[in-house]
């Protein structure tokens, strides 16, 4: 990070100081990430990894005890309920108070929709933000269940 860090400036300064002027494809940016990754490609395959950092690598693997216990489980389950619940709120608040509203005042001044509403951008907006909300309240609710809960692969 801090060759890509230091590339990035380079370049900058040099662009700013009116030295040079860089191509598209070579934005500070873009070369910076490179060589950033170029930078940890060398060390990485340059090095070698000891016993007993392959040990400690392993150990992290494998969860304390003391992460099970149901009570903490229950209370870490509480947050996605919660978040499932916003979702839904959310949803209905921004299509109540924001998408019909802009609707309203849309057609009002450009066209009057005939037969109804449509679906615009702003209903599938409001709609999908708390989808997003939704869909990640369960996503978390079945990762903390079968992570947390399932103990199978503990013994391995």
């Amino acid at each position: 990070m801090v060759a890509g860090f230091g590339v990035n400036v380079t370049m900058n300064a040099l662009s700013l100081a009116g030295w040079v002027q860089w191509p598209v494809v070579a934005d500070p940016i873009l070369v910076g990430v490179v060589s950033s990754y170029l930078v940890v490609r060398v060390v990485s395959n340059r090095s070698v990894v000891s016993v007993t950092e392959a040990n400690y690598r392993e150990a992290l693997h494998h969860m304390p005890p003391q992460e099970r216990d149901p009570a903490v489980i229950r209370q870490t389950l509480v947050w996605p309920k919660v978040m499932v619940a916003m979702g839904a709120v959310i949803a209905v608040a921004l299509t109540l108070f924001y998408a019909v509203p802009y609707q309203q005042a849309i057609a009002s001044t450009e066209q009057v929709v005939r037969g109804g509403r449509i679906v615009s951008g702003e209903v599938v907006l409001a709609l999908v933000y708390g989808l997003v909300l939704t869909t990640s309240g369960l996503w978390i609710w079945r990762r903390v269940i079968r992570d947390y809960l399932n103990q199978e692969g503990d013994e391995k």
